[in-house]
């Protein structure tokens, strides 16, 4: 893996993930894009119109969402495995972020069939959802008053 990306391993499969953030001085939104299957991860960089390298954080991406400490993030976008553990492994793991207000956006990508009814138990309410031919964006934000 390169210098501007990173992968881990869950079951056996083999995951991209880049973590972005502007150089810059000024205040700019922070966007978290934790990737699962699909393209490569610059493709999903590239369609989301990120045009620069991205930071590496070297490790599982529960764990790594610890490791962030940044006062808020904007938007966060999720594409883990579909029927697969993640979803509430990383909500939860969100729920407990400092960086995650309620003003900040969490896009999940997911099957058609998946239920984000546990999302509560963790501190989200489900604002949104989008759906697809073969999958949905599900818009959580943090309940305002936990």
């Amino acid at each position: 893996v390169s210098e501007n990306k990173f992968s881990c391993t869950y079951e056996g499969v083999s995951h991209e993930f880049i973590f972005y953030r502007p150089d810059t001085d000024y205040c700019c939104p922070l966007v978290l894009m934790l990737h699962g299957y699909g393209e490569s991860a610059e493709k999903f960089r590239d369609t989301s119109h990120f045009e620069e390298d991205a930071t590496v954080l070297k490790q599982d991406v529960v764990i790594g969402l610890r490791n962030i400490h940044e006062d808020e993030a904007d938007i966060i976008f999720l594409d883990p495995p579909y029927h697969e553990d993640l979803y509430e492994r990383t909500l939860a793991q969100l729920g407990t972020m400092k960086y995650v207000t309620e003003h900040t956006m969490i896009i999940v990508e997911s099957s058609l069939d998946m239920d984000f009814s546990f999302a509560e138990d963790y501190g989200f309410e489900v604002r949104r959802e989008k759906e697809y031919k073969t999958n949905k964006h599900v818009f959580l934000y943090r309940k305002e008053a936990l």
